[in-house]
């Protein structure tokens, strides 16, 4: 499958820096690509609810006892849709399905390493998160021994607004903070070492923020 017809130029030509931990793209995908995975995203997928408490293995939970934890103990709440095995779909997904053959390509994988400096080995697992009004991920690290090396976020759907909230905190192992608005066809790639937490802030309109989310080893 070729980049070129999905990935922005300015991406593909870009001269890799030192990665230092978190890679933020703007207008990643070609605005054609951008309009069908978005609308696939947004009606062709099927989203399951699920609750999650903090604890030794950060537990999902059903929501009646969800409800009924103190709020230090809740660590997320949101809307999943599966793609390790193929997406949740509705109907026809064609570019979304399209889009998630791209991601777990050999050109891909070369792309992510030339930009990160990590050597990939093809491992893939993946999901859709919906967010609403009232939604959150508390603080956590996406480590996994030699499963996770990198965090890979496509934000799309519905345009984000200041003050939507949802922004995605990067706690940095030097102790700074680093912050990304859920903006449409924002592709924000960084490392899961076990020192690199992270969390999504409650949103507070009524909006809707859908993020294709790949842990790539």
């Amino acid at each position: 499958m070729s980049l070129k017809s999905w990935i922005n130029t300015i991406h593909l030509d870009r001269q890799p820096e030192t990665f230092d931990g978190v890679l933020t793209l703007d207008n990643f995908l070609t605005p054609e690509k951008e309009a069908g995975v978005s609308q696939d995203v947004r009606e062709k997928l099927s989203f399951t609810e699920i609750y999650g408490r903090y604890g030794e293995k950060k537990t999902r939970i059903p929501k009646e006892k969800w409800d009924c934890l103190a709020d230090e103990e809740k660590f997320f709440c949101y809307q999943q849709a599966q793609i390790d095995n193929g997406p949740s779909l509705r109907g026809p997904a064609f570019h979304f399905v399209l889009f998630n053959e791209l991601v777990q390509s050999q050109a891909f994988f070369d792309w992510i390493s030339k930009n990160t400096s990590f050597t990939l080995t093809g491992s893939v697992d993946g999901q859709v998160i919906k967010m609403d009004k009232h939604n959150f991920s508390h603080l956590h690290s996406d480590y996994r021994e030699n499963k996770r090396h990198i965090c890979f976020v496509y934000f799309t759907g519905h345009e984000w607004q200041d003050g939507n909230g949802g922004e995605l905190v990067l706690n940095r192992p030097d102790g700074n903070q680093h912050v990304v608005a859920p903006i449409a066809n924002r592709l924000v790639i960084f490392s899961t070492s076990p020192d690199e937490r992270h969390h999504v802030k409650e949103l507070t309109a009524a909006w809707s923020r859908y993020t294709v989310v790949y842990w790539l080893a």
